[in-house]
Parts: C-alpha cells; structure tokens; sequence
C-alpha cells in the first residue's frame, strides 16, 4: 500500500505502544501499515453499525418503512428482468 505521508507525531502510552508494536511484528508490517490497516478496519465497523442505525430508524417509523416495502416491491418486478426462470440456472 502506498501512502502519501504528512508528518504527524503522535503521543502513545507504553501499552499502546507495546499493542502496536506486538502486531506490527506478528504480522511482518511496519507500525504505519498496521495503524492503517486498524483505521479501515475501524472505519468498516463504523460504517455498518450508522447504516445499522439507520436502518433500525427507518424500521421504527411505520410510515417510512411502508413506503420502503412499497419501494422494494416495485423493484422486484426487475430481479429477473426479462429472464424467465426457467433460462437461467444454478451453477
């Protein structure tokens, strides 16, 4: 992975910096790789639980969740779009 790199300095505890350290080594990356590689792995996790949220908003406003299943059932007419079942099958 290629970084484009602006110097920042960090201040971390020895038990973060004995953490961050312990994985980099496990896994063969330098402390920057592993520092990026926990930020995206963070930046995910966040990711899916604010759509989670979102989600379970949308579930608690009954009128905005009929008009999301009014919405998925107008999608559905497209799932095969033109292809009968019968021409397509499992491989």
């Amino acid at each position: 992975m290629k970084l484009e790199t602006e110097p920042v300095t960090v201040t971390l505890d020895a038990e973060i910096s004995r953490l961050l350290r312990r994985c980099a080594e496990r896994d063969g990356k330098s402390i920057i790789e592993t520092i990026v590689k926990a930020i995206d792995h963070y930046d995910r996790i966040r990711f899916f639980e604010i759509a989670d949220a979102a989600y379970k908003a949308l579930r608690a406003d009954p009128e905005a969740w009929a008009e999301e299943l009014e919405e998925r059932r107008l999608w559905d007419v497209t799932l095969l779009d033109g292809i009968e079942p019968e021409d397509h099958s499992s491989p």
